[in-house]
C-alpha cells in the first residue's frame, strides 16, 4: 500500500512519484505583478513590444544549435543535451529542473519514480501557462527542441489521482494528448515566461545573451489575458492613446477587435480635490449677526468643513533607502548591478578578468567554478535554501497600487494633514504607534537588525524574528504597523544575499508603495468614521447610531424627540409680567411617519359617467378624459368627486 504525505509546500509524495501543485496565492500574486509591471510602461513601445494580448514581438534569441539533437536515442534520454550553457542561468535551476532562489512555476509539476527525481510537466499545462492558442502539434512543431514522452497507463492513473489530469474519464485512451517534457528544458527555452512574477533577464536562463541583445529587466515578458488588459487600461488611460497612435503610424501592427473596443471606452474621471462647503443654518447666522452687532466676532465652525480629500502626503515623506551613500556607485564601477550582493568584490573582479582574457565558453566555465566554490563556502552556514519564503512574493502580495509614498523610516515622528479630524485619543495612539524613532518593543522580533547589513547595503530596518518558535507563538503579530510582514531571520538573509542592486531599487519603491497605501487606508478608515458621524448630524439622528439601534430609533427615539419641549421665561417690561414661551418640534413631510405621500399610485380616479357625458356635450372629451385606476379607499378623492358632481347639478339648475 502506498502512503501519501502532504507537506507545507503543497507537494504530494507517493511511491509512484511526487506532485508539486501551484498555489492559488502564487497565481494571484502573479496577476498583481502583471498589472504593476505593465502600468508604468504606458507610451514606451520599446518596452511594451506590441499589443498586450499578444506575445512580445522581441524575445531572447537562443544561440544556434543550443541543443544537441544529433546521434541521440530519444527512447533513452529525457531531454536533448545542451551544447551551450549559461553559468548565470545554471545557478537559477537545479539539475533536476527545480527552480532555486524561491522562484515558482506557473504550472503543476511532477516526478515519476520510474524515471527519477527529474521534474516534469504536461505540454498542455505549458501551453496554458504561455496562453498559446494554437494546437499542440503546431506548438511542438514550432519548438522542435522539446523532447516529448507519452505517459504509461500507470502514469495516467497516478496523475489523475493527484489531480494533475482532471475532468477527463477517457484519459487512458487519450494518452498521446498528455505528453510530458522536463521542466529544465521548458525553462531553458521560455525562461521568465513560465515563472510566476518573472522578470526579463533576472528570471531567464540565457541572462548573459539577453544583456548582449539589449534587453533590460523592464521589457514585457508575459501575454496578458483580456481581464487584466481591461484593468490596466482603466488604471492607465494613456495606454489607449499610445495604442491608437502606434496603430496609425505602423501599418504592420493590426489591433484586435477587443483592443479597439477597449480604446474607445470612455474613462470616467473624478475630481481629486473635492471639498465640503457647508452652508450655516439660520440659527447660526442670526447668532453671528447678533454678536457682530455688539462688536464681537465669533468663529463659526461647522461639522464637515475640515474634511478635505486633498492630502499632500508626498511632500511629507521620502522613499525608504536600503543603500548607503556609495553603494550604487561602487556597483556601477564594478559592473555588478545585476550580480547578487552576497558575492564578494573579489569574486566579481576575478570573473571580469576571466571574461576579458578568455573566450565566452571558457570564461563561463571558470566563473561557474568560482561561484560554486563561493556557494560551497556559504553552505557551511547550515541555511536550507529550499525551505525559504520568497521575499519578492511577500512584497508583491502586500502592495496594490504604486503611488507616491510616505517614508515611515524617517527619524522624525510622522505628521499628516487632516489630523484635526481625528479624535484626541485615537490621534495620540496613532502618533505613538507611527513614530519610527521609537524602536518596536515586541518580543517576537529583534529590536536591532544590524545583522541584515550586507556589504554596505542597509536592511537593518526590516522586521525579523529570531527563530521559528517565536514566529509560531505570535499568531496576531504577523505584520508591522507599516504593513511589512515580520520575516524569519535565516530565510530573509538568504534571500537578501541573492538580490542585485537593480532589484534593490525596485524593492525600495515597492516598500514605499506599501507604506503609502497602508497609511492611506488607515486615513480612509478614520475619514469614513468621521463622515458617518457628520451625516448623522445632518439628518438629525443621534451621532454614533449603529445598525442594531435603528429599530429603537424608529419606534421610540423619534417619538420622544417630538415630545420634547423647550420652555423659556421672558420678562415683558410693557406689561410688567413674566411670559413663558414654549417651543416644540413640528414634523414636516420629511420626518419619518409624516410623509404626505400615501400611495405610489397617481391621485386620479375614473371620471363618473354623468361628468363624462357633460364633458362630451361641452366638447372637451378629447382634451380632459384620463382613464386611470380607481382608488376607492381614498377619502380625499371621493370628496373631490362629490364636489364635482354637485357643481354640475347646480350648473344644470341654473340653466333651467
Amino acid at each position: 500500500m502506498s502512503t501519501t504525505t502532504a507537506t507545507d509546500d503543497g507537494n504530494n509524495i507517493n511511491t509512484d512519484g511526487t506532485v508539486q501543485m501551484v498555489k492559488p496565492q502564487t497565481l494571484h500574486s502573479h496577476e498583481l505583478f502583471l498589472v504593476k509591471h505593465t502600468v508604468p510602461l504606458a507610451g514606451q513601445s520599446e518596452l511594451l513590444q506590441g499589443p498586450l494580448n499578444q506575445f512580445p514581438q522581441k524575445t531572447i534569441v537562443l544561440p544556434p544549435d543550443s541543443f544537441n539533437k544529433q546521434m541521440i536515442e530519444k527512447d533513452k534520454v529525457l531531454e536533448y543535451p545542451l551544447s551551450q550553457r549559461d553559468p548565470v542561468g545554471e545557478r537559477k535551476i537545479s539539475v533536476f529542473g527545480q527552480l532555486l532562489n524561491g522562484s515558482k512555476y506557473l504550472f503543476n509539476t511532477f516526478s515519476l519514480s520510474r524515471i527519477g527525481q527529474t521534474h516534469l510537466l504536461l505540454v498542455k499545462d505549458l501551453m496554458q501557462a504561455l496562453q498559446y492558442e494554437l494546437s499542440m502539434p503546431d506548438f511542438l512543431m514550432q519548438y522542435d527542441m522539446l523532447l516529448t514522452h507519452i505517459p504509461t497507463v500507470e502514469d495516467i492513473k497516478f496523475l489523475t489521482d493527484y489531480k494533475i489530469i482532471q475532468g477527463n474519464p477517457r484519459a487512458i485512451e487519450e494518452r498521446e494528448s498528455y505528453k510530458f517534457i522536463t521542466c529544465k528544458t521548458a525553462f531553458v527555452i521560455f525562461g521568465a515566461s513560465i515563472v510566476a512574477s518573472g522578470h526579463r533577464l533576472a528570471d531567464d536562463y540565457w541572462e548573459t545573451i539577453g544583456k548582449q541583445q539589449g534587453f533590460t529587466q523592464h521589457h514585457r515578458v508575459h501575454k496578458l489575458p483580456q481581464r487584466l488588459i481591461k484593468l490596466v487600461y482603466r488604471l492607465k488611460p494613456s495606454l489607449n492613446d499610445s495604442m491608437i497612435s502606434r496603430i496609425e503610424k505602423e501599418d504592420h501592427i493590426i489591433p484586435t477587435k477587443e483592443e479597439m473596443e477597449l480604446s474607445k471606452e470612455p474613462i470616467s474621471l473624478v475630481s481629486p480635490y473635492p471639498t465640503v462647503t457647508e452652508q450655516p443654518s439660520k440659527e447660526i447666522k442670526d447668532e453671528y449677526l447678533l454678536q457682530f452687532s455688539k462688536g464681537e466676532h465669533i468663529m463659526t465652525v461647522m461639522p464637515g468643513q475640515s474634511i478635505n480629500d486633498a492630502m499632500e502626503l508626498t511632500a511629507q515623506f521620502k522613499v525608504p533607502k536600503y543603500h548607503s551613500k556609495n553603494s550604487f556607485l561602487q556597483a556601477t564601477q564594478s559592473k555588478s548591478l545585476d550580480i547578487p550582493i552576497g558575492i564578494s568584490l573579489e569574486e566579481i573582479n576575478n570573473s571580469n578578468n576571466l571574461d576579458a582574457s578568455m573566450g565566452l565558453m571558457s570564461s563561463m566555465t571558470s566563473f561557474s567554478n568560482s561561484v560554486k566554490g563561493a556557494a560551497a563556502g556559504r553552505a557551511n552556514s547550515n541555511i536550507n535554501l529550499n525551505n525559504i519564503n520568497s521575499y519578492s512574493d511577500n512584497i508583491e502580495s502586500e502592495t496594490t497600487t504604486a503611488a507616491a509614498s510616505p517614508n515611515f523610516m524617517s527619524s522624525k515622528p510622522m505628521s499628516r494633514m487632516l489630523s484635526n479630524i481625528l479624535d484626541n485619543r485615537s490621534k495620540k495612539n496613532d502618533d505613538n504607534s507611527e513614530s519610527p524613532a521609537t524602536p518596536t518593543t515586541t518580543t517576537t522580533h529583534s529590536k536591532t537588525n544590524s545583522i541584515l547589513n550586507i556589504n554596505g547595503w542597509k536592511f537593518e530596518t526590516l522586521p525579523i524574528r529570531e527563530n521559528a518558535i517565536q514566529m509560531m507563538n505570535a499568531v496576531d503579530d504577523t505584520h508591522t504597523y507599516r504593513g511589512l510582514p515580520i520575516y524569519q531571520r535565516d530565510s530573509l538573509l538568504v534571500k537578501l544575499n541573492t538580490l542585485t542592486p537593480n532589484q534593490i531599487k525596485e524593492v525600495e519603491y515597492l516598500h514605499d508603495s506599501l507604506f503609502f497605501n497602508t497609511g492611506i487606508q488607515r486615513m480612509r478608515a478614520m475619514r469614513k468614521k468621521k463622515w458617518g458621524k457628520y451625516w448623522q448630524y445632518k439628518t438629525g439622528i443621534p451621532i454614533g447610531l449603529k445598525a442594531n439601534q435603528v429599530k429603537q430609533l424608529q419606534t421610540k427615539t423619534l417619538s420622544d424627540m417630538l415630545a420634547v419641549t423647550d420652555t423659556q421665561e421672558i420678562f415683558n417690561e410693557e406689561t410688567n409680567t413674566d411670559e413663558f414661551h414654549t417651543t416644540r418640534r413640528v414634523p414636516n413631510g420629511n420626518f419619518l411617519g409624516f410623509a404626505n405621500i400615501k400611495t405610489r399610485k397617481p391621485p386620479y380616479a375614473n371620471i363618473p359617467p354623468e361628468v363624462l357625458e357633460q364633458m362630451r356635450v361641452n366638447g372637451n372629451v378629447g382634451q380632459h378624459v384620463v382613464q386611470t385606476n380607481t382608488i376607492a379607499d381614498n377619502d380625499v378623492l371621493n370628496d373631490k368627486r362629490n364636489d364635482m358632481e354637485q357643481a354640475i347639478k347646480n350648473e344644470k339648475k341654473s340653466y333651467k
